[in-house]
């Protein structure tokens, strides 16, 4: 008979779960509203994507931004090892907001990946660095 682990890992998570699954457990917790009302389908790699959340908001801008970097490199820069960048763009399609840099430099401070909901560009470049 084997015992639970003291302390289940992201490793661990990712060997293991799948979307249903941890949707079953959160009803099960009362949480029943936590997953996406959107499909999300992946651009670059097909597999399993698990960390913990760095979420950002994303907003059209109809003025010229004096910084228009600024934010979301800070929010790259304070990714973490094992973060996953969310990045709610309300569906927007007036800009790429993602590409390979800032995959690039995500993927540097150990962002796993990221989930965007709005443009992206560069989805070949992606694939090649195979940044989820």
């Amino acid at each position: 008979m084997s015992s639970a682990p003291e302390e289940i890992t992201l490793e661990m998570m990712r060997e293991s779960l799948y979307s249903a699954v941890v949707c079953d457990a959160l009803d099960g917790l009362g949480y029943r509203h936590q997953s996406p009302r959107v499909p999300l389908r992946p651009y670059t790699v097909e597999g399993i994507l698990v960390g913990r959340c760095k979420t950002t908001l994303w907003a059209d801008m109809y003025h010229v931004d004096p910084n228009p970097y600024e934010l979301e490199l800070q929010a790259v820069d304070e990714c973490q090892v094992d973060d996953v960048l969310i990045a709610a763009a309300d569906g927007s399609m007036n800009s790429g907001i993602w590409g390979e840099l800032l995959s690039t430099a995500a993927s540097n401070q150990g962002c796993v990946g990221a989930i965007v909901d709005g443009a992206v560009r560069d989805v070949r470049k992606m694939k090649q660095m195979e940044f989820t």
